[in-house]
């Protein structure tokens, strides 16, 4: 037994059976390992807390990482021990290798503390976006593609930008404009806003003022070290004497430079100050992509939770002697001990904007319907330019909702100015209209959609903007039944070339996720818009490190469809067949492609809410009565949604033309079913699926389910197995369109008495 498994098991030291399991997620991992419809690892143990009856749970997996005789780059093994733990339904599982010697200097090992293991950074992506395509299956191969990419040094590409010596913390600081390329730099440190997450920006001690209102000030001292390969302190440190030690082990010396800083201070009235205050280090370091070949720089910044004065004479760099401080005659060693009780703050450093960063990112009535209350969620590229597009028209009154923060990197396509940069989006948006229209044009919340005062504003809305670019945020609006005014969601697709406009009907009828779903059936059904989920090969510009991807989209194009978007959603007037727009750019224009949006039935089996489109409804009974005595059926594609329990049934093929029909049965064929779906999911980028089948009874026949159709829908589930979902199946017959779902065949009955 390794150690990390001792310590994981003292953690989780109850010993459960699968159906004990109460996270979800890790009940149907475990359930799919003890199965057989995966061979890629197997099960050891599940494991809960002292009780053994709270959500979080450990599964003990040996993954069968599938290693060829090709030369290993790190030294990971044909099977791997590792501990999955799952903590909160709305929280990722941790993926945390348990050898004890397994290697710690390979990229993309999350960060861990003293005493602590790292655990296996899986996702490139934010946590409610992994947290929606995470099943059993994507987890378990997501771990061995992991491990196989690492022992072969792929998982880290050429391509993609160098390791950082620490992996992101959450909490930043903007390097300034003119950052000196002096080996040692100081600086004054502040942040101008008081909301969670703020940056913190910096500026030389030689500038007669600092920017803003600054709400916090620190001291600063930015260090240029050697240069050192690609590779990352595993540790991060929690304490002054361990970030020493840390970069001793990495052969640099930072002493020397930080008792040159501090030595100047006491002799110099614009600096004396500075000891008074917390001190920030930044280090700055040189990467090298191979021996000698500088490729990048990576930058850490620690705060000090203590007067630089107190980390100054730890240091050794200063004395203290009644009311005076200087510099020791001799040089002093430093008090490690001492500084070791100096705590750390760690910052993420991110790059100011500039020149090259812009090259890169970019490609180069008085009626009162005008006064409407209208909520935007969403205060990014393009949400910020159509709210801003729209007031400087006069239109609105504004609630702007939207929890990030502006960044450099985010100026190249914000309409918000550099002076900005720091501030709350969503403060900077309504400050701007404001501005334009006076103080009641606008409000800020700085928060998340789920927030209490972001649902009263909701309510209170005239019009609702999706700006968010987010799948989880509009189908949660769709859930909340609080208002009852219409929502329109616009977005750019990954490339930038195309402007969608998704609206709900009179009513919110069709909501905004039926609409969503009409959106991805319309990219099915139309050749030409096959691409335009794909990021026509783009390479992708890293904005915040290596794992956190910002396309290449031009402020050219952001600022186009902004205006069109505003024009489309406010001086032009919505109809039926104009639920769907997709506006699409090309060299000599722009051209729009328009649909509907059917209405949907919704459903409850089993706890799960179902929604079926009426064109699947009319299509299949079509299908029954054309078919007459003889039995037709073929496939269902759409949307399984894990999270909030939910079916989309969004559209039905015709049966292939090997099925055999006739009388007594129906058996679906083969030919051009594998095509078929992967046409869907490189369409819609997997948003739609196969979710399960139809089939009709004969004229005459009621839709109760026969034995074979048990069979069908065990089969069903056999195929979805790896999905963590239940199966799924309709049949038609003379009493209605029957919905079956489960291995137990749970049924509801649509269209009783409606049919022949």
């Amino acid at each position: 037994m390794t150690d990390w498994q001792s310590y994981f098991e003292r953690l989780y030291p109850t010993e459960l059976a699968i159906s004990e399991l109460h996270h979800r997620l890790a009940h149907a991992t475990a359930a799919l390992l003890r199965s057989e419809g995966y061979g890629g690892a197997h099960l050891v143990s599940c494991r809960g807390g002292n009780e053994g009856g709270d959500d979080r749970n450990l599964l003990i997996v040996d993954v069968d990482v599938g290693l060829g005789q090709r030369t290993l780059i790190n030294p990971i093994q044909g099977t791997e021990r590792v501990g999955i733990t799952f903590a909160r339904p709305d929280w990722l599982p941790s993926v945390y290798p348990l050898r004890t010697d397994f290697p710690t200097n390979i990229p993309h090992l999350n960060l861990a503390v003293a005493g602590q293991p790292s655990s296996l950074c899986l996702f490139e992506m934010p946590n409610e976006e992994a947290l929606r395509i995470t099943t059993p299956h994507v987890l378990l191969e997501r771990i061995r593609v992991w491990l196989k990419e690492t022992a072969y040094g792929r998982l880290h590409g050429d391509d993609q930008p160098l390791e950082p010596l620490f992996i992101v913390s959450g909490y930043s600081l903007v390097l300034p404009q003119d950052a000196s390329i002096e080996p040692v730099g100081i600086y004054n440190a502040f942040c101008v806003s008081n909301h969670q997450g703020h940056p913190i920006f910096l500026e030389p001690v030689t500038a007669s003022a600092m920017r803003g209102t600054a709400t916090t000030a620190m001291s600063a001292i930015m260090l240029l070290t050697k240069a050192l390969p690609n590779a990352r302190i595993r540790i991060l440190p929690q304490n002054a004497g361990e970030l020493i030690e840390s970069y001793e082990e990495l052969g640099t010396d930072i002493l020397a430079d930080l008792h040159t800083v501090f030595q100047m201070w006491p002799s110099n009235p614009r600096l004396l100050h500075l000891l008074t205050q917390p001190c920030l280090l930044v280090i700055r370091t040189p990467i090298e992509r191979s021996p000698g070949q500088i490729d990048g720089e990576a930058a850490k910044a620690f705060l000090t939770l203590c007067p630089a004065e107190e980390f100054a004479i730890k240091l050794g760099a200063l004395l203290r002697h009644n009311e005076h401080i200087a510099p020791p005659v001799t040089t002093l060693p430093p008090d490690i001990a001492g500084l070791k009780t100096i705590q750390l703050q760690a910052l993420d450093v991110h790059r100011p904007f500039s020149r090259a960063v812009a090259q890169m990112a970019s490609g180069l009535s008085s009626d009162d319907k005008y006064l409407r209350k209208i909520v935007l969620i969403g205060a990014g590229a393009l949400g910020s330019q159509f709210a801003l597009t729209a007031a400087r028209m006069g239109i609105g009154v504004w609630t702007v909702i939207d929890p990030d923060h502006l960044m450099p990197h985010n100026l190249a396509r914000h309409a918000l100015s550099a002076q900005l940069a720091g501030a709350a989006k969503a403060d900077g948006v309504a400050t701007e209209i404001q501005m334009l229209l006076g103080q009641d044009a606008a409000s800020s919340i700085v928060a998340r959609v789920s927030d209490p005062a972001a649902l009263r504003a909701l309510s209170e809305a005239d019009l609702i903007i999706d700006a968010s670019a987010s799948v989880s945020v509009a189908r949660s609006l769709a859930d909340t039944s609080r208002f009852q005014k219409p929502i329109v969601s616009i977005f750019l697709n990954p490339s930038g070339t195309d402007l969608v406009i998704l609206r709900e009907g009179v009513n919110r009828d069709p909501r905004i996720d039926h609409v969503e779903m009409a959106y991805y059936w319309k990219l099915v059904n139309e050749s030409d818009l096959g691409p335009h989920l794909s990021d026509h090969g783009q390479p992708i510009y890293p904005s915040g490190g290596c794992r956190q991807p910002s396309v290449r989209i031009s402020q050219a194009q952001v600022g186009t469809f902004a205006s069109l978007a505003v024009k489309k959603v406010f001086l032009d007037e919505p109809t039926p067949e104009r639920a769907v727009e997709i506006w699409r750019m090309f060299d000599d224009g722009i051209a729009v492609v328009r649909s509907a949006a059917p209405l949907y039935r919704e459903i409850t089996i089993d706890g799960w809410a179902i929604s079926i489109s009426e064109d699947v409804v009319r299509s299949i009974i079509a299908a029954r009565i054309a078919a007459g005595q003889c039995e037709t059926g073929g496939i269902l594609v759409g949307v399984w949604d894990r999270i909030r329990e939910r079916a989309y049934i969004v559209g039905n093929y015709p049966p292939p033309p090997d099925s055999v029909g006739n009388s007594t049965g129906f058996v679906r064929g083969e030919e051009g079913v594998f095509r078929t779906l992967h046409t869907v999911e490189t369409h819609t980028a997997s948003n739609l699926t196969y979710i399960g089948e139809w089939h009709t009874h004969p004229i005459g026949y009621s839709s109760r389910p026969s034995a074979d159709d048990g069979i069908l829908l065990r089969w069903i589930g056999d195929v979805l197995l790896f999905l963590d979902v239940p199966p799924l199946m309709l049949i038609a017959g003379l009493d209605g369109l029957r919905v079956l779902m489960g291995l137990n065949g749970q049924s509801v009955l649509l269209e009783a008495g409606g049919l022949s």
